[in-house]
């Protein structure tokens, strides 16, 4: 598990950041890694699935989480004026996620 998340989990979530991500594609991460613990662990058990995913950290939904409000943070404190333009809609969208996060 440690080889798939150093190796593959960053190519899997490569530019969720940036991105508007729905419910289709965070069902689509979630068949992915669903799809890597029945094979590594040879079960069918969901249970099972989402126990692993829970103790080897690889929750779709934490993950993009935590990676865009990574992202949206960097972008906020950058010198650029491109990211100048819009760091009153970043901060909007960080603060959604903050409240998300504290709930």
């Amino acid at each position: 598990m440690e080889l798939v998340k150093t190796k593959c989990l960053p190519c899997l979530y490569f530019g969720l950041e940036a991105c508007p991500v729905n419910k289709s594609v965070m069902n689509s991460l979630e068949f992915v890694l669903n799809g890597i613990i029945r094979k590594n662990f040879r079960t069918r058990s969901n249970e099972l699935v989402k126990d692993c995913l829970m103790y080897f950290n690889c929750v779709a939904a934490d993950n993009v989480f935590r990676r865009k409000f990574k992202f949206l943070n960097k972008i906020k404190q950058a010198n650029n004026s491109l990211c100048r333009l819009f760091v009153a809609k970043m901060c909007v969208e960080i603060t959604a996620m903050e409240q998300l996060c504290c709930q």
